[in-house]
């Protein structure tokens, strides 16, 4: 989980003051950022010494800032006053977040907390307090759906988005649409002289999608196209969050596509990390340089992202190997992205607009067509080194 993260050391006391939820939800907003939801847990724990106390569990609303909100609010000190109002939030002198105090003073209430990410158990119970489910647990209950067209041989595509939460992801977006029309121009294109060659970025080709979201468009559109021409494509479509990735495997699954697609979870953090031994592999399924392909679309959107989503691709695209990406214009990260990436040659690419008809019925998230880039960057034959 990238983006729950559990607030622990809240005295139980806390919950039934009116405006207690609401001050430690804007506390973890204003040190990370939107909470998507918010809840208090009781922990499940045998240690008597916590029974007087419970944890709130948030999602943030973004990827790959969590560990920063963990960072910044760990051992900070809240006082409340007997509405639940936040009077002040401080760091213990001596940096100590080991003890949780409950002194009342004027009747304010003064504790320490803890934060970390939140663990499976947490995630779920988060939620389960959040939304209704249905018993038998079919996920069709909760996403909402639509279809698509492709203007390459009336492809169609069933795509629901996931309404169990999960971020950014849980709904289509504008860049994955586009890369999507612009796979099957690519395929269609007869010209010699084009200047991107479908074959030579597809065919025979292990592709991976990162960030591809509960939808994975331009995962599954590769797909139809490898059914209908035989390309010899294996194709990977990936997402980072539990519930994104569950539903992105139901729509790849509703689509006829589970044969054609392997469908994983890559937490891009997971190669964060510099100076480890080098024949570690962080993914179970993935080893290093193993791709020849990588595709992603509307994936950054800080610092963060940029520099997790490089070092992923550079741990695994393959020397002599192709990355394709649809960057969002004037969005936080991206400058810093393709500084990163300029190790690598690229090439700007023109945006080929499908028909109206084609796309516009189909609701994203994200800017029009004149909002993004297309950039192909180009994997020299020598042995890759760490971004």
């Amino acid at each position: 989980m990238q983006n729950r993260l559990a607030v622990t050391g809240i005295p139980s006391s806390v919950p039934r003051l009116p405006n207690a939820a609401e001050s430690i939800r804007e506390l973890i907003e204003e040190h990370g950022c939107w909470v998507h939801r918010f809840a208090f847990l009781v922990p499940s724990a045998n240690d008597q010494d916590q029974v007087n106390y419970i944890v709130a569990v948030a999602e943030l609303h973004l990827e790959n800032v969590r560990d920063d909100t963990v960072r910044s609010i760990d051992g900070l000190t809240l006082v409340l006053d007997e509405s639940g109002l936040l009077l002040s939030a401080t760091k213990s002198s001596d940096g100590s977040n080991s003890s949780h105090v409950n002194h009342h003073c004027r009747d304010n209430i003064r504790f320490a907390i803890s934060a970390s990410a939140a663990t499976p158990l947490q995630s779920k119970q988060l939620i389960q307090q959040s939304y209704i489910h249905s018993d038998d647990n079919d996920l069709t209950i909760v996403v909402e759906k639509q279809a698509l067209t492709l203007s390459i041989d009336k492809i169609q595509l069933t795509v629901r988005s996931c309404l169990q939460g999960g971020g950014t992801g849980s709904k289509p977006w504008r860049g994955g649409l586009l890369l999507s029309h612009q796979i099957c121009h690519w395929c269609q294109q007869k010209d010699n002289a084009a200047v991107v060659e479908f074959d030579s970025l597809f065919r025979d080709k292990t592709v991976l999608e990162l960030g591809a979201g509960c939808s994975g468009l331009p995962s599954m559109t590769l797909a139809k196209i490898n059914m209908t021409y035989g390309c010899g494509m294996s194709i990977i479509s990936s997402d980072g969050i539990d519930e994104i990735v569950d539903a992105l495997r139901f729509n790849v699954t509703e689509n006829d596509l589970h044969d054609c697609i392997s469908v994983r979870h890559i937490d891009w953090n997971d190669y964060q990390v510099k100076g480890e031994d080098p024949e570690r592999e962080p993914s179970p399924f993935l080893s290093r340089n193993e791709v020849d392909t990588i595709l992603f679309a509307d994936c950054i959107y800080n610092e963060n992202c940029a520099i997790a989503l490089s070092n992923t691709i550079s741990r695994l695209i393959k020397p002599g190997g192709h990355i394709i990406g649809v960057l969002p214009d004037n969005r936080v990260g991206v400058d810093v992205f393709l500084k990163r990436m300029s190790i690598f040659r690229s090439k700007a690419l023109a945006v080929h607009n499908e028909p109206d008809d084609l796309s516009n019925d189909f609701a994203t998230n994200g800017g029009g067509w004149k909002k993004y880039r297309l950039v192909l960057f180009n994997v020299e034959d020598r042995e890759l080194s760490e971004l």
